[in-house]
């Protein structure tokens, strides 16, 4: 799921590093813990795909890190 953070930067959620950086095009890649995600940055991840896939998505995996170029 790629998103736009609260401070501009293009993220996604991916579930290895290696998705990370086929998701994202570039090898430097930032790893940011949910727990580091602001409540606006939440807010951008849920604008940018519909709940549907949202929930779909997280159903699909059991670990997950966010990423930022």
């Amino acid at each position: 799921m790629k998103f736009i953070m609260s401070n501009g930067a293009p993220a996604c959620f991916a579930e290895t590093r290696e998705e990370a950086v086929e998701i994202l095009g570039t090898a430097e890649i930032q790893e940011i813990p949910h727990r580091d995600l602001s409540t606006r940055d939440w807010y951008a991840a849920e604008a940018a795909v519909p709940p549907s896939e949202i929930e779909a998505w997280w159903d699909k995996v059991e670990t997950c890190f966010a990423v930022a170029c």
